[in-house]
């Protein structure tokens, strides 16, 4: 089964686990342009902690348990249906004279289409470029690579002020390697532009968490 076609089947999964099938809207049910700006924290699991020797003749090593930073993004929503985003983050953690940092961009292109009067669908391709990036007391080495990313994502209102949204993702970075996630989150409106988000993350390998702001324009 291709990738898109697996994206599909998830996500009209997620969507029938929240509620349902509405009566279908004529144009989708969220204001999609917007700026965000999120604090975020990401855990590794016990098996993947980076650990880095921490070099001048010390003989020590540092384990490394998560990073952590902020994102930025934006979106702009052409028309009903297109959306065109960018986002960017930076995310580290030091210590004994170690310094790990984990930085990504991308630009994707995105398609949303209502499946109720109450809940969204939302389908992307992205263009990642993502850098890590490991220093100790002697050295830094740089392993910097792009590729893209799929997303296959839902959003429903569950109230006036409060929504919920699910994903799935899957990227490609070429030597940085390829992970799939899932994700969950919610927004509460503090009017009909201003939001603050929260989301939860998880990987193979890694658990992300995200607390932000988020504008609507």
């Amino acid at each position: 089964m291709k990738t898109q076609q697996r994206l599909r089947l998830i996500s009209t999964s997620l969507f029938l686990a929240l509620g349902g099938a509405d009566a279908v809207a004529e144009t989708p049910n969220f204001n999609y342009s917007s700026l965000s700006l999120a604090a975020n924290v990401v855990s590794y699991d016990d098996d993947d902690d980076v650990v880095v020797r921490r070099g001048g003749g010390t003989g020590e090593v540092v384990r490394f348990s998560g990073v952590a930073g902020a994102s930025v993004g934006g979106i702009l929503q052409f028309s009903d249906n297109l959306i065109v985003s960018v986002a960017g983050s930076a995310l580290s953690d030091e210590g004994y004279g170690v310094e790990i940092e984990e930085s990504s961009g991308s630009l994707g292109l995105g398609y949303v289409t209502p499946i109720g009067t109450r809940t969204d669908l939302l389908f992307a391709l992205e263009f990642v470029d993502a850098e890590v990036q490991i220093c100790n007391l002697t050295r830094c080495s740089t392993v910097e690579d792009s590729g893209y990313g799929a997303t296959a994502g839902m959003r429903r209102w569950v109230s006036e002020s409060i929504e919920i949204n699910a994903n799935v993702s899957y990227a490609d970075l070429g030597d940085l390697g390829d992970t799939t996630s899932v994700g969950a989150g919610g927004a509460y409106w503090l009017d009909g532009h201003s939001s603050i988000t929260t989301s939860l993350s998880r990987s193979s390998d890694a658990t992300g968490w995200s607390l932000g702001y988020r504008y609507a324009f």
